[in-house]
């Protein structure tokens, strides 16, 4: 499939003749196949060529090679033995972006570290065995890397061998996080071992298998994973990070894929790089990318040949920033002199200045400046040029920009100065420059945090040094009041935190969460900075704002070393933080198994109880921290110790699925059948959280597969709550009662249903679960589906027989539930399955009153399109308008209305729905009602209009819209009533004032002559009586008995309203039709308080009634004397007033008041025969 390539012979001619050698000497380092020390002499000739003829840098190909080597890793000892030779011969200094594998392994083989930063990291390297064979012998890999067949099968049959298993190694190209065996076998074009696995496993061939046969170079290889993946532009990068020429002019010529420049300079392919020029003829493209081959001929080709002085890379990068890179001072004079823009900005917001900084090109730095380039220019993080010499220790261009004048203190977008950047870098000599021209000492980013706190936290001794002795703040707080010694505990920056300390620093200075700076050193094991602070007094004991000492701290990282130190100098292995838990919990939590040993050695409490009553041994469990839970064990434990809500550690391994510490404490003696204060089992806890390989491991221990809890629901009820279907599976397999009921009477299927757990519905009913099973309520699951909108479980059910107009105990079926919950989808299953859309409960409602009461519009309009009766009526006679009314379902209201509904309805009481939404102030259900016709003065069977309800429940809102359509202001109901009298019976004040302002008289009398401001005084609606005087009521108005409003308050001992009608005016003696005044009143019925009223405004206390009784035997009774001075041997018969407190409510769905209520008053009228009392 893959053939040779055509190139036109214009530029590529002229330069590859120019650079033959150069690109010879990159395709033998990149295609290298040899570990023959004589044909590996031969490259390094090729690369002293390199270096000697085309000055390439001995540092950059150094690096170079680093990289190239995880390309080409089997031959990884070769690139060793070549970058030795170099080292040797040139000594280069400050080598940068050496890959720190690489690093190590040379170090390992030769002793030579090309990167010091590097070392850091051997350590990791070392844990891991990392050699430059790369793979061991006689393994899976190393069979691969040599496509050794044999050793494969013979591995392979050993039986220790995982198909799936995939290799993370850092010595393979970063751009594939993990390698599976097919893709190493492409990788190394190992067609043997490939063909072996595509033969015997099937295995896939990925995408990555086809990057990776580029590298591999087997043509066999990628024509097989050419038949099963489609070359993309990522494959012709590999294609040139091969140097192989067949592959790239394959990927142009037969799939039309561009070459990438980008990947040709990082891959230093100069003959690739030269084929785009000559099949683009792209002078500027290419002449913006020259630059990293590190050829400046090649860049003077290119602007010899007109190319653009601004030409950008996809990086925004033009000529002029690589000629600052490289400080190429005579390139960037020619480029400045063919029109160059010198401030420039790459994607970063770098300019050619920035790139100067970076780089300490101080010459180039000098060039830009005199042209005008600005010296105080940001990049996209804010920071300036200066700021970036800061960061690299740039100290010649330092001085340059600040002799030209640049900004000292210049902040970038995280408010860092130049300083800030000197000290986290430890670029001291730049930090004395900066220094001596201003920049400010204690300058705060936007974290509040200081140059000395980036030194501290990067061990920048030397600059810490510099900084101190210039006046930076020792004890400085951050915006997290973290100190300088904070960040040098956290980072372990030993030699920093002596100096600090040295000067003054605080060893036991609080941050915001009163950490100390121990706390730091302990959370990231900096035993040596913990040694220091203490010795220098640091509080081993000290708490921060959860009560954590330095040891919680170090418990919880596993800091053991540190904990050692701790403790060895008094720490307290039982200190206790505000939850209760001691340092064991900490590193239970955490695994920290090492430094459990060590605190438990030292007498930690192993059965330490926390805030919730959790030992260690149950923190373990919740961690599944199995190793610590050994140890825990080991100890003396308590296996079965109960926490606060009763729980053992075995019920929190089967509550997070720990099964390795469930097997451990199981082993160890746990009870499987423990209980906790739920009665729930371990059992319970693994069914409600799907641990299924706990579950089996809990039963096949003995676990009660049928143990109740205290609401007696089993494992499978759990199980059944959480869809947890495989352990539903478990527990059935092994015997649990698949109709088990609880104290509701609900079974598994019930809850299965409620919670749409339709997978182990499924399972429940394929296992004999009865789908009508009943609960104490009489409910199947059917209607716990239709409650929850189950849809899928509903299915199920009916497609098992679940009986669709099954009733629970109140008559109502799934469908009433449906509407109730406005549960549309299930409505819909249920009714296309034959639900009756008009069944009646034992109330008489249909499921579409269920919907008007819950406003539940769209199960209305599907009831209604499937035949519900629009106006059927319900024990009190009430139609689905009316209970739209009760509960202002407005939207449903529309829908009822729109589809025929009787506006105007009656219910038993002759109620219509206009009068219950004026009971209920249900505004906008009265405006639609009224909108489409409904009757503003319909009567009920006691005369009532819905104005005389809105009267009585202040429903001022529906009252004011009622008025507006023409509602009657004075219209009487059958005891002459009319809405001000019920604002009066109610004190509904606000209502009465609307009534008012229409024109209701006030001084309408009822059947018994009564006014409403008789009301008023009879209630003590003080308010209402006030309301109704300012507008003109009588206040001696008589009534049929001829007693006056002050004669009902006297009655009923209303004595603010008493108070209010004798201050307009009201006869004090007024006498009734027997002679009686307010006062006979009062003492006939013991009106105490209004008695002492009406005597302190002059009542006449020697007055005497038609029967010749006095007044003064009623002052011994106002003075508190004895009750039998007065014959109250009245006869106090019952007043017209019909008008009750108790709203005696006809809503059969809810507390709610009822829509059908009479206003019958129990208290009596003044319409007593008192004449009875001679």
């Amino acid at each position: 499939m893959i053939s040779g390539h055509t190139v036109s012979p214009t530029h590529n001619n002229e330069l590859m003749s120019t650079y033959k050698d150069y690109c010879d000497a990159f395709d033998s380092l990149f295609q290298l196949k040899t570990k023959d020390e004589k044909e590996l002499s031969e490259i390094y000739q090729d690369i002293k060529n390199l270096i000697n003829s085309y000055k390439y840098p001995p540092n950059k190909i150094l690096s170079d090679i680093s990289r190239i080597a995880k390309i080409n890793n089997r031959y990884m000892k070769s690139y060793l033995y070549i970058v030795k030779r170099i080292f040797e011969e040139y000594h280069p200094k400050e080598i940068k972006r050496v890959d720190p594998g690489f690093d190590y392994l040379l170090y390992k083989e030769y002793g030579i570290v090309l990167e010091e930063n590097n070392r850091r990291k051997f350590e990791k390297f070392e844990s891991k065995n990392y050699s430059s064979d790369i793979h061991k012998e006689n393994t899976i890999y190393r069979a691969i890397m040599d496509d050794d067949k044999v050793l494969l099968i013979s591995i392979i049959e050993k039986g220790e061998f995982d198909e799936h298993q995939k290799l993370k190694s850092s010595f393979y190209p970063p751009s594939i996080d993990q390698y599976s065996y097919l893709e190493l076998c492409c990788y190394y074009g190992s067609v043997d071992c490939f063909k072996f696995f595509i033969t015997k496993f099937h295995s896939e061939i990925t995408k990555e298998c086809l990057y990776l046969s580029f590298l591999g170079g087997n043509q066999e290889i990628m024509n097989e994973c050419l038949k099963y993946q489609k070359p993309d532009e990522k494959c012709m990068e590999y294609a040139i990070t091969s140097h192989n020429i067949d592959f790239v002019s394959f990927l142009m010529n037969e799939h039309k894929i561009k070459i990438n420049l980008g990947r040709c300079c990082t891959q230093i392919n100069l003959r690739v790089f030269l084929i785009h020029l000559d099949q683009t003829n792209d002078i500027d493209s290419c002449f913006a990318y020259s630059f990293d081959f590190i050829l400046p001929s090649l860049v003077e080709y290119f602007i010899s040949h007109g190319a653009n002085a601004n030409a950008k890379t996809n990086s925004g990068i033009t000529p002029l920033h690589q000629a600052a890179y490289y400080n190429s001072k005579e390139t960037a004079e020619i480029l400045i002199s063919h029109g160059a823009n010198i401030n420039a900005k790459d994607k970063d917001g770098q300019t050619p200045l920035h790139e100067a900084a970076l780089k300490n090109s101080k010459e180039t730095a000098e060039i830009l400046i005199s042209h005008g380039a600005n010296i105080n220019a940001k990049d996209k993080d804010g920071q300036t040029p200066l700021h970036i010499t800061a960061l690299k220790n740039s100290k010649e261009t330092a001085e340059i920009l600040i002799s030209h004048g640049a900004n000292v203190n210049a902040k970038d977008e995280d408010n860092e100065t130049p300083l800030q950047n000197a000290a986290y870098s430890n670029s001291k000599e730049t930090a004395e420059i900066l220094i001596s021209h201003g920049a400010n000492i204690n300058a705060k980013d936007k974290d509040n945090g200081t140059p000395l706190h980036n030194a501290a936290y990067s061990n920048s001794k030397e600059t810490a040094e510099i900084l101190i002795s210039h006046g930076a703040n020792v004890n400085a707080k951050d915006e997290d009041n973290e100190t300088p010694l904070h960040k040098a505990a956290y980072s372990n920056s030993k030699e920093t935190a002596e100096i600090l300390i040295s000067h003054g620093a605080n060893v036991n200075a609080k941050d915001e969460d009163n950490e100390t700076p121990l706390q730091n050193a302990a959370y990231s094991n900096s035993k040596e900075t913990a040694e220091i602070l203490i010795s220098h007094g640091a509080n081993i004991n000290a708490k921060d704002k959860d009560n954590e000492t330095p040891l919680h701290k170090a418990a919880y990282s596993n800091s053991k070393e540190t904990a050692e130190i701790l403790i060895s100098h008094g720490a307290n292995v039982n200190a206790k933080d505000e939850d209760n838990e001691t340092p064991l919990q900490n590193a239970a939590y955490s695994n920290s198994k090492e430094t459990a040993e060590i605190l438990i050695s030292h007498g930690a409490n192993i059965n330490a109880k926390d805030k919730d009553g959790q030992t260690p041994l149950h923190i373990t469990a919740l961690k599944n921290s199995k190793e610590t839970a050994e140890i825990l064990i080991s100890h003396g434990a308590n296996i079965n110790a109960k926490d606060k809500d009763g729980q053992t550690p075995l019920h929190i391994t089967a509550l997070k699925n720990s099964k390795e510490t469930a097997e451990i404490l199981i082993s160890h003696g746990a009870n499987v059948n423990a209980k906790d204060e739920d009665n729930e089992t371990p059992l319970h806890k693994a069914a409600y959280s799907n641990s299924k390989e706990t579950a089996e491991f809990l039963i096949s221990h003995g676990a009660n597969v049928n143990a109740k809890d205290k609401d007696n629901g089993t494992p499978l009820h759990n199980a059944a709550y959480s869809n947890s279907k495989e352990t539903a599976e478990i527990l059935i397999s092994h015997g649990a009662n698949i109709n088990a009921k609880d104290k509701d009477g609900q079974t598994p299927l019930h809850i299965t249903a409620l919670k749409n757990s339709k997978e182990t519905a499924e399972i429940l009913i394929s296992h004999g679960a009865n789908v009508n099973a009943k609960d104490e309520d009489n409910e199947t699951p059917l209607h716990n589906a239709a409650y929850s909108n189950s849809k899928e479980t509903a299915e199920i059910l009916i497609s098992h027989g679940a009986n669709i107009n099954a009733k629970d105990k109140d008559g109502q079926t799934p469908l009433h539930i449906t509407a109730l919950k406005n549960s549309k989808e299930t409505a819909e299953i249920l009714i296309s399955h034959g639900a009756n859309v008009n069944a009646k409960d034992e109330d008489n409602e249909t499921p579409l009153q269920n919907a008007a009461y819950s406003n539940s519009k769209e199960t209305a309009e599907i009831l209604i399109s499937h035949g519900a009766n629009i106006n059927a009526k319900d024990k009190d006679g009430q139609t689905p308008l009316h209970i739209t009314a009760l509960k202002n379902s407005k939207e449903t209201a529309e829908i009822l209305i729109s589809h025929g509904a009787n506006i105007n309805a009656k219910d038993k009481d002759g109620q219509t729905p206009l009068h219950i939404t004026a009971l209920k102030n249900s505004k906008e259900t009265a405006e639609i009602l009224i909108s489409h016709g409904a009757n503003v003065n319909a009567k009920d069977e006691d005369n009532e209009t819905p104005l005389q309800n809105a009267a009585y429940s202040n429903s001022k809102e529906t009252a004011e819209i009622l008025i507006s359509h023409g509602a009657n202001i004075n219209a009487k109901d059958k005891d002459g009533q009319t809405p001000l009298h019920i604002t009066a019976l109610k004190n509904s004040k606000e209502t009465a004032e609307i009534l008012i302002s229409h024109g209701a008289n006030i001084n309408a009398k009822d059947k018994d002559g009564q006014t409403p401001l008789h009301i008023t005084a009879l209630k003590n609606s003080k308010e209402t009586a006030e309301i109704l005087i300012s507008h003109g009521a009588n206040v001696n108005a008589k009534d049929e008995d001829n007693e006056t409003p002050l004669h009902k308050a006297a009655y009923s001992n209303s004595k603010e309203t008493a108070k209010v009608l004798i201050s307009h005016g009201a006869d004090i003696n007024a006498k009734d039709q027997d002679d009686e005044t307010p006062l006979h009143h009062a003492a006939l019925n013991k009106s105490k308080e209004t008695a002492k009223v009406l005597i302190s405004h002059g009542a006449d206390i020697n007055a005497k009634g038609k029967y010749g009784k006095a007044s003064h035997q009623f002052v011994l009774f106002c003075q508190g004397s004895n009750d039998d001075h007065i014959d109250n041997d009245s006869d106090n018969d019952d007043s017209n007033d019909d008008h009750s407190d108790e709203d005696d409510s006809n809503d059969d769905h809810s507390d709610e008041d009822d829509s059908n209520d009479d206003h019958s008053d129990s208290d009596d009228d003044s319409d007593s025969d008192n004449d009875d009392s001679n």
